[in-house]
């Protein structure tokens, strides 16, 4: 059995139980307070015995994989909350969000692309 230390300043519990989840199809994991701020985290492999080595490390890359994972949706988190009132007003107004033109139209065609393939490039092709 693989044990490590994680220190829960730099990583919180949560954090710490979103990883242990990840590893809960192919490992045995068992978490324990230990002194101070930190877990110990017990990791063994369910099917790989020479694994055991490299499994601490795994699971330490996979900490810094999901804090950075939260981080960057906090960071996003006024953007999301945009994209998401936009989509919301168009499907209730039943109209798409328009910042610009107010005069634009479905029916509008500059680019020609509603125009049938045989109108476009003729019957043969």
């Amino acid at each position: 059995m693989n044990k490590i230390l994680v220190d829960t300043k730099i990583y919180p519990l949560e954090i710490i139980k979103s990883t242990a989840y990840k590893f809960i199809d192919s490992t045995y994991i068992q978490l324990k307070s230990a002194e101070g701020d930190a877990i110990e985290v017990s990791l063994k492999s369910k099917m790989d015995k020479n694994n055991q080595n490299n499994i601490g490390g795994e699971f330490y890359n996979e900490l810094l994989n999901n804090v950075l994972r939260i981080k960057i949706a906090e960071r996003n988190k006024d953007i999301r909350k945009l994209i998401v009132q936009q989509a919301l007003y168009a499907a209730v107004s039943n109209k798409p969000y328009d910042a610009g033109d107010n005069n634009a139209s479905y029916q509008d065609d500059p680019l020609g692309i509603a125009v049938p393939w045989e109108e476009k490039y003729g019957e043969e092709n």
